[in-house]
């Protein structure tokens, strides 16, 4: 579990760390929203993966859902570019290696992440047998295979936030009648 994690983390990254990765891509050129992000939701019993399109139209739901589908299709057919899975590889490597104080509360963080739910203290403190793995998976389709199981059609939710066109008028209204009675 913990590979796959890792390897999560790392497609996450590929996909929309930069303007020029391809889902975020995407969604700008299309013009599908003004920002992407994607992660991998984990520390908890069963992690989750979250993208997240930011200003966008509560119309263009069926349609980033229809182009996000196609284009991890299309990732996993023509494979993967694997020098830059590779560099995403040793960023993830890196920050898990070099952390930043207080070390010592973020060690206990990543103890909680598997003992909380029945798993070894130890599990994310070390990383060697990880890293080791997903290098020798850059020579094959695990990634490919595991962007598909990502973005399995069965398992996806779709959310969508509405901002409330009044809520700012509201609040402002209640704090200007909180003020008049506190200066009564």
């Amino acid at each position: 579990k913990k590979n796959e994690l890792y390897a999560a983390m790392l497609l996450t990254s590929y996909l929309t760390e930069s303007n020029e990765s391809p889902l975020k891509k995407l969604i700008l050129e299309k013009g599908l929203g003004q920002d992407v992000t994607l992660s991998v939701e984990d520390g908890i019993k069963q992690s989750f993966l979250k993208l997240k399109i930011s200003n966008t139209e509560q119309e263009k739901s069926a349609q980033i859902k229809k182009e996000v589908l196609a284009l991890v299709q299309k990732l996993a057919q023509e494979g993967l570019d694997k020098k830059i899975l590779e560099a995403a590889l040793n960023q993830i490597e890196f920050m898990c290696r070099e952390i930043e104080e207080p070390r010592g509360l973020y060690h206990n963080i990543r103890v909680l992440d598997s003992y909380l739910y029945g798993g070894a203290p130890e599990l994310f403190l070390t990383f060697d047998d990880t890293f080791a793995f997903l290098r020798e998976q850059l020579k094959t389709d695990y990634f490919e295979k595991l962007l598909l199981e990502m973005f399995d059609k069965k398992a996806l939710v779709t959310l969508v936030m509405v901002p409330s066109p009044t809520l700012s008028r509201r609040r402002e209204e209640d704090e200007t009648k909180r003020v008049a009675a506190v200066q009564k």
